[in-house]
């Protein structure tokens, strides 16, 4: 009888140590799973942080252009007062204005 006494203590101890183990495994894996969430929020964030950044850089590229195009379109039309006044020029020596 001391023999199976001594079994089932051994068995009992054992159990505690089981359940004391398991429950730090479930501990571990509620931490995995905040973490995920945590992760997956991240996640999240920085897609809707990546969309944002487009947008500024499309609207940044357009500011960017934006002086080029005026430079562009002032030179244009200093060209065709230069070359209105030289037809007029051209003109008025024929005697046709």
């Amino acid at each position: 009888m001391d023999n199976m006494e001594g079994e089932i203590i051994r068995h009992t101890e054992q159990i505690k140590t089981l359940f004391s183990r398991t429950e730090q495994l479930e501990k571990i894996v509620e931490s995995v799973n905040a973490l995920a969430l945590s992760v997956k929020e991240l996640t999240l964030g920085q897609a809707s942080m990546l969309s944002s950044i487009k947008g500024l850089r499309t609207d940044v590229d357009a500011l960017k252009d934006e002086p080029g195009k005026k430079w562009k379109d002032i030179t244009g039309k200093v060209l065709w007062l230069v070359l209105a006044a030289a037809l007029g020029v051209v003109l008025g020596k024929f005697g046709l204005s």
